[in-house]
């Protein structure tokens, strides 16, 4: 690389640099995502409904902080039925909203799942919601967080969120 070019380089590294640390999120938020560091083992179970198969799952999940502690990085295996998933999840806070941040990447797939996210004292809530067949499905993913394990319960709801229906639910526990 020519001189001038590797100077213009380490310029637009070290601004880049700067203004992400200038965006970083504020340490109360991002110290909560810390409820999920470490290793953990799961189970959990899907009803056949609308939005969902039946099914048995296990899972493996791994949470550490990226380097710059700006992000919350976990490697998950899911063990769902007969198939094997591996996922990897980035959450982070965004002072800029303020709002949790989520990005689901599933190895093979095509989208980035981003659900909204809420965090509530313990209460973790993934939500989202589509269309289908003219009727609006909003779905949720409701964590209890504690210290030692993780309780999960999936619903769906189709008039407004008045009504859930439970789709699946199961655990996790910390390992390490």
């Amino acid at each position: 690389m020519r001189p001038i070019a590797l100077l213009v380089a380490c310029a637009l590294l070290a601004g880049s640099s700067l203004a992400l640390a200038a965006r970083r999120p504020s340490s109360d938020a991002l110290d909560a995502l810390g409820a999920f560091r470490g290793e953990w083992e799961g189970t959990g179970e899907t009803y056949a409904t609308p939005y969902s198969a039946r099914g048995t799952s296990r899972v493996h999940t791994s949470c550490e902080w990226a380097r710059n502690h700006g992000f919350l990085l976990c490697d998950q295996l899911v063990h769902q039925n007969e198939r094997t998933s591996n996922d990897l999840s980035i959450y982070t806070y965004d002072d800029s909203r303020p709002a949790y941040e989520f990005f689901g990447i599933s190895r093979g797939a095509a989208r980035v799942r981003t659900p909204a996210l809420t965090i509530a004292g313990r209460t973790w809530t993934y939500a989202s919601e589509f269309d289908d067949h003219g009727t609006h499905v909003r779905i949720r993913t409701v964590n209890d967080v504690q210290d030692t394990v993780i309780t999960f319960r999936i619903e769906y709801s189709t008039d407004g969120g008045a009504h859930w229906v439970l789709m699946g639910k199961g655990a996790s526990h910390r390992v390490r």
